[in-house]
């Protein structure tokens, strides 16, 4: 008998539409002050340091995603090291979803390889039988599904705007999508937040982007006169 799953039910039950207005918001907020921060550190403002722009993106948005959930309730926001516990990322979990985050080249790209993406595709997804006449699908158990939001903008320069923004549910191997969702269009409609906390995320968020640039300065001053 063949099981028919809904993909895109999973996603939307577990970031609804409310959710991930606030998502783009946080996206959109994050590029804004990565950008602000660049023009500000004249080492970060020339040809070689724009080349890390996009860097620099991922690591605001992501900062701006883990103060946004600590105001939804049912998420949590948990930093996780990669297979080689030389970098970190945030793992958003729901009650039934784990989502990481990923800047791509183009709008329904899949994310490059990483070990803990696959680990987390192959251990968390919904996986293919491989013959017709049997179940389609074979469950996971009480793993949660394993989800991405992807964002990236189509010329990395300054004073750009994400150009699209998407969750996505990728098959076991990390390699397709089960199913994307497009949430680029709720960056046309305002989202009702109060100002103070709007304002709140925005301060908490550059000030701890210049806190980074200044202990960074503060080393290649080291650096220079040992």
């Amino acid at each position: 008998m063949r099981t028919c799953v809904d993909y895109g039910k999973i996603i939307l039950s577990n970031f609804p539409v409310n959710v991930q207005q606030r998502m783009v918001q946080s996206v959109q907020l994050a590029y804004s002050i990565a950008d602000q921060v660049v023009e500000q550190n004249p080492w970060l403002n020339w040809s070689v340091g724009l080349d890390h722009l996009g860097y620099l993106r991922n690591i605001a948005v992501e900062h701006a995603l883990k103060l946004m959930i600590t105001n939804v309730q049912g998420l949590q926001c948990h930093i996780k090291p990669n297979h080689r516990k030389n970098f970190g990322h945030i793992e958003i979990c729901s009650k039934d979803c784990i989502l990481t985050v990923c800047q791509v080249h183009r709008p329904l790209a899949v994310p490059r390889q990483a070990v803990y993406r696959k680990n987390l595709a192959s251990s968390n997804q919904l996986a293919i039988a491989g013959f017709e006449d049997e179940d389609l699908f074979q469950d996971h158990g009480d793993e949660p599904n394993y989800l991405i939001l992807t964002h990236g903008c189509r010329r990395n320069t300054l004073g750009q705007s994400p150009s699209f923004i998407g969750i996505g549910f990728p098959n076991a191997s990390g390699n397709a999508w089960h199913d994307f969702i497009d949430v680029t269009y709720l960056t046309k409609y305002d989202l009702i937040v109060s100002e103070d906390t709007t304002a709140t995320t925005e301060e908490a968020l550059q000030n701890d982007l210049q806190n980074q640039i200044d202990l960074l300065n503060q080393m290649v001053i080291l650096k220079s006169h040992s």
